[in-house]
């Protein structure tokens, strides 16, 4: 009895050590989020020519509505990563996808910069996408909540990875300040 109830003690104790460090590292997460933000004024964009990391992602975008793979290799590392909607993509899987399967169509793509946050030669971006398309089967957009890590190779930005995330139209903010972007 004795040596179930040392047993039980000794969980519990680790049950409140694992809530302790659970309960520190949010409260640490909170306040270095709420540092960033005090700070982050400094670093919210106001508008998709803010910074020249982006211009990586504008290029990436165009290239896609060109269907142009060589172009969408050149704006990215070698190691470029995707993660679209729950799934992990390379260039080439990237690639693939855009390519018409079902007859041409045509693809108009729109941003609006949420954050950009510069750390050495590394930069991180947020922001909105849209992609209105067009095809004889019909007109459409598409929205993504989106965000980018910027590196510097040779001293030239590139696109490390995207982050990208659909949203269903009911989910899309109606304060988004959409600029195309050509």
């Amino acid at each position: 009895m004795v040596r179930i109830l040392v047993m039980k003690q000794s969980l519990v104790s680790q049950i409140v050590k694992t809530i302790s460090v659970v309960v520190l590292v949010a409260l640490s997460s909170l306040s270095f989020a709420g540092a960033i933000a005090a700070d982050g004024e400094a670093g919210k964009s106001d508008g998709v020519n803010a910074h020249p990391a982006f211009e990586p992602v504008k290029g990436l975008f165009l290239a896609i509505s060109n269907f142009d793979e060589k172009a969408m290799k050149a704006v990215a590392t070698q190691d470029f990563q995707l993660l679209e909607h729950g799934e992990v993509w390379t260039m080439d899987k990237l690639s693939a996808a855009i390519m018409p399967k079902n007859g041409p169509y045509q693809r108009t793509n729109y941003f609006d910069l949420i954050r950009v946050q510069e750390l050495a030669d590394a930069v991180w971006i947020s922001y909105w996408n849209k992609a209105h398309f067009e095809s004889e089967r019909g007109a459409g957009d598409v929205v993504w909540l989106e965000s980018a890590i910027m590196v510097k190779s040779e001293g030239v930005w590139k696109i490390q990875m995207l982050h990208s995330t659909r949203l269903r139209h009911e989910h899309v903010p109606d304060d988004i300040n959409w600029i195309e972007v050509k």
